[in-house]
């Protein structure tokens, strides 16, 4: 996972798959880049995402109180 802040949007270049085993980790991640500061916008770019289970899906709902607004992009018809 990458991450690119762009002024007040942090994206999350999300890869391979997202599920239990790794979905605390990643949320881990982002929690603590958004505590950095600055981002008041979330991006999800899901272009090299293969899977993503409900675990993967929650810690994307888990993050919107986090910040003003949360998208994802560039999903693959099979993830979407």
């Amino acid at each position: 996972m990458q991450f690119r802040q762009d002024s007040d949007k942090l994206t999350v270049m999300l890869e391979g798959h997202v599920d239990t085993n790794n979905a605390d980790s990643l949320e881990d991640q982002i929690v603590a880049k958004l505590a950095e500061g600055g981002a008041e916008r979330l991006e999800f770019d899901a272009s090299r995402l293969t899977y993503i289970s409900s675990a993967g899906l929650r810690v994307i709902m888990r993050l919107l109180p986090k910040v003003t607004q949360v998208s994802v992009v560039n999903t693959p018809p099979d993830i979407y």
